[in-house]
């Protein structure tokens, strides 16, 4: 695990502006950094997994930021849940939950969609079934 501090605080005098939690990983034994990045304009989350590093949403950071103390490399370490409510307190001053939940909403329309293209795909290689006699058409 990195030797950095979980918080760390800039020499002029503000509020704590970075905050490191470790996510573990089931595909790597060494757990990922998920580093919380606050200033005056922006929140940045940065995430050391491939694709955190290559700007994408990750399943560490959005589970962070939605508060899943589970997703902690280690769930029971004190310090890193002092981090991670720290972490929330900043969340909570950007849209980000707000998009992730638009995210989430679109991506259950998308399944919705596939399923319905799905299906009639079915029927169109095995047939559409008779309507009863007298439905609508």
């Amino acid at each position: 695990m990195a030797d950095k501090p979980y918080i760390l605080n800039k020499d002029d005098g503000r509020e704590n502006e970075r905050i490191y939690l470790y996510a573990a990983s089931r595909s790597q034994p060494e757990p990922y950094e998920v580093m919380f990045e606050f200033d005056d304009d922006s929140l940045m989350i940065y995430c050391s997994c491939p694709a955190g590093e290559k700007n994408m949403h990750c399943r560490h950071r959005i589970n962070l930021i939605q508060n899943q103390s589970q997703a902690l490399a280690n769930p029971h370490d004190t310090e890193q849940l002092r981090a991670l409510q720290k972490a929330q307190e900043w969340v909570n001053r950007t849209t980000c939950r707000q998009e992730i939940q638009r995210l989430r909403e679109l991506e259950a329309a998308d399944n919705t969609l596939k399923a319905c293209k799905a299906r009639l795909d079915k029927h169109f290689a095995m047939g559409f079934p008779l309507l009863e006699r007298g439905a609508a058409q």
